[in-house]
């Protein structure tokens, strides 16, 4: 383990966020086709 600090960690961070967003962005896509399919089965 490794302390990261001043310009590293913030670039470290920006990274781990982008990745987080990524993520998101993908399950985003899945619950929201999800609850359009349980929107049709109304």
């Amino acid at each position: 383990m490794r302390l990261v600090i001043g310009g590293d960690a913030l670039d470290l961070i920006r990274k781990k966020i982008t990745s987080f967003q990524q993520e998101l962005d993908a399950w985003e896509d899945v619950t929201r086709s999800t609850n359009r399919a349980l929107d049709n089965t109304g």
